[in-house]
């Protein structure tokens, strides 16, 4: 439950930044022109930051914190680090998986460094 709380407090700002980022927006170059148009603002092309779909990033979050800790316990107890995630795979959206990744990652590392330290430092 401990190691829980803290990949949690580990992930929470990551998903507070991500949640809340605004993706920068440019100006259309024909608008641009003529001073007397109202200018619309266009999505910048590629990645944005902050995920379209806030729920199944959360959901991702909570699914890969989940089975990150489980891993990282297992593999820690067994001092041998195996992190077996595959961003390769294509089960949920993107935001899922992006979601999935962050809460997996910090979630495997807290959890195999304390039973790492606990059962491998002798």
């Amino acid at each position: 439950m401990r190691v829980q709380k803290i990949a949690v407090s580990l992930v929470s700002p990551l998903v507070f930044a991500t949640a809340f980022a605004i993706p920068s927006a440019m100006v259309s170059q024909a608008s641009a022109a003529a001073p007397g148009t109202v200018t619309a603002a266009v999505p910048e092309a590629g990645r944005s930051l902050a995920p379209t779909s806030i729920a199944d990033y959360r959901r991702g979050v909570r699914d890969g914190l989940r089975d990150g800790l489980r891993d990282g316990r297992r593999d820690g107890r067994h001092c041998d680090y195996r992190d077996t995630h595959d961003d390769r795979t294509r089960q949920g959206n993107r935001d899922y998986r992006r979601g999935y990744r962050d809460g997996y990652r910090a979630a495997y590392d807290t959890a195999y460094r304390q039973a790492f330290n606990r059962h491998c430092r002798d």
